[in-house]
């Protein structure tokens, strides 16, 4: 039996990262040559944590090095996000995602980083409820309405309106 070349049935899908509601496309595959930049760095610092003494400027991705690994990560999609108005923690929050994928090959780790990121969602605004329809049933378990307070203080000891008098 003979192996068919891998190019005529391997797919490599894109990772597709949701921010403001639109859907960006990045490439799911880097070059061996990024792909073994990376295994490295990340070998050196789980080493690191791990207490193994490392040297310090091998745990750092610089110049032509990580200029070529963060553009195989974003292609031609970082541009398109600056030309969107994203900001540098959008950005950040991508190249974490990414980095975190290609470097362990798992999605469901490059999905853990990206929710990271979320930290504490600020309560919608009143618009925002209002937009979302209307919830069916109770929530709080309780079958009907709770009946309104009464608006008027009652007294045991009669006053004189209460009397006729």
């Amino acid at each position: 039996m003979a192996f068919r070349d891998l190019d005529d049935f391997l797919v490599v899908k894109p990772i597709d990262l949701p921010i403001r509601g639109k859907v960006y496309h990045f490439p799911g595959a880097i070059s061996a040559a990024s792909g073994l930049r990376l295994e490295r760095f990340t070998a050196l610092t789980r080493l690191q944590g791990e207490g193994e003494d490392v040297d310090s400027d091998e745990l750092v991705l610089i110049g032509d090095d990580a200029d070529a690994l963060e553009a195989e990560m974003f292609g031609p999609v970082k541009e398109e996000m600056i030309a969107d108005g994203l900001t540098t923690a959008h950005i950040s929050a991508v190249l974490d995602t990414l980095m975190a994928y290609h470097a362990t090959g798992s999605l469901d780790v490059a999905e853990r980083v990206w929710e990271d990121h979320a930290g504490e969602s600020p309560a919608p605004n009143r618009a925002a409820r209002r937009k979302r329809p209307a919830a069916r049933g109770s929530r709080s378990g309780s079958t009907g309405r709770k009946p309104k307070p009464a608006t008027k203080a009652v007294s045991a000891t009669p006053t004189s309106s209460d009397t006729g008098s």
